[in-house]
């Protein structure tokens, strides 16, 4: 019964992790295909809204990279953004000191899209924009979700008594097959095959 029961759980942790991880994506995407959708069409304004798109997709960029990094927990802890141009060092080195890299990131892309608004830089209803403003914030609380099933694993105690059930089993396996089987091929084999399937 543990042996299922922590296979069940490792494979419902590892679906839910990877679900929240693609909804995180989806959220994040859609915000940002709305911003870029919402752009103003002036000619006059081309220059500035061009810088805007650009800004946005490197911080959006740097977003999805430093959502990533929380959750992953190898050694190599760089991933690939699109160039960081256009930010100032000391920005930069703000954001490689603090733990709550991707909170901070979140923060200058919600600024970045009211100075926009502000500017007229994109036009849209307030309704819509709050909408983009809805995804961002969802995408959070997924990549929170995401965090709390790499954070805390299975508690030690329940890993322990499973350890210590696989390994009664394994020897009571051996010595009932060696009882019940007159032939030692096939008490071995069925040992084997039951100890190793579990």
């Amino acid at each position: 019964f543990l042996v299922v029961f922590r296979s069940q759980q490792a494979y419902a942790r590892w679906w839910e992790g990877g679900t929240m991880l693609q909804k995180l994506q989806g959220e994040w995407f859609n915000a940002y295909s709305n911003l870029i959708a919402v752009c103003n069409t002036d000619p006059k304004m081309h220059d500035e809204v061009l810088e805007f798109q650009h800004k946005l997709v490197r911080l959006f960029s740097l977003l999805c990279c430093t959502a990533i990094q929380q959750v992953y927990k190898g050694k190599d802890q760089t991933f690939d953004v699109i160039e960081l141009e256009g930010f100032s060092q000391d920005a930069l080195d703000y954001l490689a000191s603090t733990e709550n890299r991707c909170e901070i990131c979140l923060q200058w892309i919600q600024r970045l899209i009211g100075e926009a608004d502000d500017k007229k830089l994109i036009k849209v209803a307030p309704p819509i924009l709050s909408r983009v403003y809805n995804q961002l914030g969802n995408g959070i609380v997924n990549l929170a979700n995401a965090r709390k099933i790499a954070e805390f694993p299975i508690p030690f105690p329940l890993a322990q008594m499973i350890t210590f059930m696989l390994l009664f089993h394994w020897c009571i396996t051996a010595f009932v097959c060696g009882a019940s089987i007159n032939r030692v091929f096939w008490s071995g084999t069925i040992s084997f095959i039951v100890v190793f399937s579990f």
